[in-house]
């Protein structure tokens, strides 16, 4: 999907967004699945850039569920 798209042309930032916004509809739609395989992909993708202020979201997020 577009989220893929934006991952492979580089825009990370964009990507994990995308991924945590949907992991969070998801989530509030009780579509758990769903949210925690976006929330687990965006929190590895998160770790392996860097990004702890996403990873930190992914986080607190993932526990909620």
């Amino acid at each position: 999907g577009d989220v893929a798209l934006a991952e492979s042309r580089g825009w990370i930032r964009d990507a994990l967004l995308g991924r945590f916004l949907l992991g969070r509809a998801s989530a509030e739609t009780f579509a758990v699945d769903v949210a925690r395989r976006e929330l687990l992909l965006g929190s590895r993708i998160a770790a392996s850039t860097g990004n702890h202020a996403f990873g930190d979201q992914f986080a607190f997020e993932l526990n909620k569920l």
